[in-house]
């Protein structure tokens, strides 16, 4: 047990802490290991991590679809859609004449295209539907059992109201003064008590 969870935890903390270290203290030593060693071995197990999830992708998904399980047309997708993208990102650059590499943010290559016009749009609606989570969730962890549970309620949706597009419009003061006031009122209540 101590080898498969406490060796590796070890591990990535005492790197975490050592790469983190080396943004603050002026150690040329620390400033090597992290600008060049920690560095160049993120990358190469990252590299691992994307190969083996690739091939972890392809051996569920393939599976499902050979066993054509509920759901395999889904996974069928899937394959495809991550075939497309290897082929946009590795191998197919588009017809202009574009570096390797560059290819990835020139406009009209596939892959920019793929990003724009398929990626792009999948992931807001993610985050659309993660909204409707937070919102059930909030919902449930807000309900109003008794007032200092009103107060952060109610300063939640002042701060929310701040940070949408609508709520631009109106004044950063009027906000300030909404949590200014909700604040005095629960720090009333809770010295009171």
């Amino acid at each position: 047990m101590l080898w498969k969870r406490q060796i590796p935890i070890l591990i990535a903390t005492v790197v975490g802490l050592l790469t983190l270290f080396g943004w603050f203290i002026d150690n040329p030593g620390i400033e090597s290991f992290v600008n060049d060693d920690a560095t160049q071995w993120f990358d190469i197990l990252a590299s691992f991590a994307i190969f083996l999830g690739a091939l972890n992708l392809m051996k569920l998904q393939g599976r499902k679809v050979l066993r054509q399980q509920s759901g395999w047309q889904y996974s069928l997708f899937a394959i495809g859609g991550f075939i497309f993208a290897i082929v946009a990102g590795f191998i197919y650059k588009g017809n202009d004449a574009v570096a390797w590499g560059v290819h990835v943010t020139s406009k009209g290559t596939l892959f920019k295209w793929m990003f724009d016009y398929i990626f792009t749009p999948l992931s807001a609606t993610m985050f659309a539907l993660l909204a409707f989570f937070v919102a059930s969730a909030a919902y449930r962890a807000f309900r109003v059992r008794n007032l200092e549970a009103t107060l952060l309620l109610v300063s939640g949706i002042i701060i929310m109201v701040g940070r949408v597009p609508l709520g631009s419009s109106i004044s950063s003061w009027f906000i300030m003064y909404l949590l200014v006031v909700v604040g005095s009122i629960a720090a009333n209540i809770i010295l009171q008590d």
